[in-house]
């Protein structure tokens, strides 16, 4: 714990003085994802690595949905629409949408895109855990059938190697490793998604 302990603090603080004065008052629009994302560093600081991962995913799915029903009247003027559906009645938009429109309206770079994914993906291992095992395990009965398959004269013992080396090669947890990488990525997301939307405000003001 030693090791995890105030380093969500100091993301935090690295994040604010990364925002700059003049872009600031864009991430008043990302109140509920700026929420957020405090709460992910918080909950690292606490060790608790699968609600911190959890929360990023989060942070992003809600600043991603804002940014993109956002619709400026001016520049210190805007209004919220949600997306419709061609009744007029509000839907719900998934992850993969979003991010596809996100990524044709802010210019993330490569890596940030693969981080992207990566957070959507470490945020569903947490969220669908139960289901995600019977998957696995689901998977793991059919590799084990073609190693059969292959192997017909396979030991009771090269069977049970095999297996464990099936149940071994299987993603079982969030590590502290993999909660600090989706913080600091989330982090460089944010600030580029602010940056954005501060590009936006400032062209309504000139």
């Amino acid at each position: 714990m030693a090791q995890t302990e105030k380093i969500g603090e100091q993301i935090w603080k690295d994040f604010h003085e990364a925002l700059k004065d003049q872009i600031w008052k864009a991430f008043g629009i990302f109140t509920e994802g700026y929420f957020l994302f405090k709460k992910s560093l918080e909950s690292f600081d606490a060790g608790a690595f699968e609600g911190s991962v959890l929360l990023c995913r989060a942070t992003l799915e809600s600043s991603f949905l804002l940014f993109l029903s956002i619709q400026w009247g001016s520049a210190t003027s805007f209004n919220i629409v949600y997306p419709t559906t061609l009744g007029g009645k509000l839907r719900v938009v998934g992850f993969d949408e979003l991010r596809d429109a996100i990524e044709q309206r802010v210019s993330f770079s490569k890596e940030q895109m693969t981080a992207i994914n990566r957070v959507h993906q470490d945020g569903n291992f947490v969220a669908h855990f139960a289901s995600r095992k019977i998957m696995q395990r689901m998977a793991r009965v059919e590799q084990f059938k073609k190693w059969e398959a292959r192997n017909t004269n396979a030991t009771d013992a090269d069977k049970l190697s095999a297996v464990n080396k099936l149940v071994g090669s299987e993603r079982s947890w969030i590590t502290p490793a993999d909660a600090l990488q989706d913080l600091r990525d989330t982090a460089s997301i944010m600030l580029t998604l602010g940056k954005a939307a501060g590009r936006q405000t400032l062209a309504g003001e000139n």
